[in-house]
């Protein structure tokens, strides 16, 4: 839209933030990656309106009583959708973006620690593969940890462990080429 180039025809041919980051430049992979975070945090914060509407107050942050597989199931939902979307005959991103979202709305600690876990093992390695997977590993790992301290509802660990799933799946041709030696490496100093 912004430079006439179809990024699925692009470098590894996928529509997340990374490819882009490797085709376009910065300022677009920052532009997607954001629009795919609020995909999954907008899905987890529709679905709990929705939930609340029908038993009246909304409050943004606080879960559904009784009502948290909604949440989950429309986190998911909003993964699945990215990762095979219908309209683009199922070729999308890798749902790590939309996943994190999803984690923020339903556990902001888990959110952030997977985040923060993510951008350092992208700066240290290089490897965009390598900061999703130990991104996803630590929102998991942080959603289980502090469930019982911020009385998570078992369906927001599940959700942990359907994301880290489906990222792992996602990620299946990027760990083949990471142990191979042939998983191209983020350049910053190419970046535009």
């Amino acid at each position: 839209m912004f430079q006439g180039v179809d990024i699925r025809e692009r470098g590894s041919g996928s529509m997340g933030a990374t490819n882009v980051l490797r085709t376009l430049g910065l300022k677009l992979s920052l532009m997607v990656f954001l629009l795919d975070l609020m995909k999954g945090f907008g899905a987890v914060l529709f679905a709990r309106w929705l939930a609340y509407s029908s038993i009246g107050g909304f409050d943004w942050l606080r879960p559904i009583p009784n009502g948290a597989l909604v949440e989950v199931a429309a986190a998911i939902a909003a993964a699945l959708g990215h990762n095979w979307p219908v309209y683009v005959r199922f070729r999308g991103g890798k749902g790590v973006a939309t996943s994190l979202g999803a984690l923020a709305a339903l556990s902001p600690p888990s959110g952030a620690l997977a985040f923060l876990a993510g951008i350092v093992a992208i700066v240290i390695s290089r490897y965009a593969s390598v900061g999703s997977i130990i991104g996803a590993s630590t929102g998991l790992l942080g959603i289980v940890v502090l469930s019982p301290w911020l009385n998570h509802p078992w369906e927001y660990m599940a959700f942990g462990f359907m994301a880290m799933a489906l990222i792992l799946v996602r990620h299946s041709a990027n760990l083949q080429r990471l142990a191979k030696g042939e998983e191209p490496q983020i350049r910053l100093s190419r970046v535009r």
